[in-house]
């Protein structure tokens, strides 16, 4: 009797934990390549806002002009663009008054746009007291004010996190729907063995 019972449950346990090492090892791929794609939105938003203000008239060297069309881009793109310049002076931002931040050079993804590269981050932001994920473009060389400056994209991180929770979701579901199968097969096999 004891045998019985030790053999499938020796098989399923076996069984569920291999699926539940592979399950884990999906979620951790598809988090991965979901957080990639993000980030790569990201960027393709902030290179259009780019384009946007390479193509722009010279009104838009006002400052509140400026201002007022980053806020714009902000919530066309649902994503908070900062407009920064070549020293980290803020010029613009669509979610909060440029007057009121700081410096942005020593940000991380800052620094790596002014040396040329992309930057992406994800960091607590000194303004919104919350984690956010950035991502940081170089501007080209021109007479702009924002000339070789930075324009940065970034996202709260708990709105990114509700979205790559739903990514583990699909190999829980799998592992729960093959925990029974696993147990009749077990069963089964322990029968003909004993």
């Amino acid at each position: 009797m004891r045998v019985r019972w030790k053999l499938p449950l020796a098989f399923a346990l076996t069984t569920l934990v291999f699926a539940g090492i592979v399950a884990l090892a999906v979620a951790l791929l598809l988090l991965g390549v979901f957080l990639d794609r993000l980030e790569d939105d990201m960027a393709r938003q902030a290179r259009q806002f780019a384009a946007t203000l390479a193509a722009a008239t010279p009104d838009l060297q006002d400052a509140t002009t400026l201002q007022r069309s980053t806020q714009v881009m902000g919530q066309a793109g649902e994503v908070r663009f900062t407009l920064i310049a070549r020293t980290g002076t803020v010029l613009a931002d669509s979610d909060a008054d440029p007057a009121l931040l700081d410096d942005h050079s020593d940000r991380p993804e800052v620094r790596q746009a002014l040396a040329g590269h992309e930057g992406r981050a994800r960091r607590d932001s000194a303004t919104l007291g919350e984690e956010v994920v950035y991502v940081a473009i170089p501007l080209p060389a021109g007479d702009q004010p924002w000339a070789e400056g930075v324009v940065r994209a970034a996202l709260p991180a708990n709105r990114i996190d509700a979205l790559l929770s739903a990514s583990w979701r699909i190999p829980l579901i799998v592992w729960a729907i093959l925990l029974l199968p696993t147990l009749a097969l077990a069963h089964i096999l322990s029968r003909s063995l004993v």
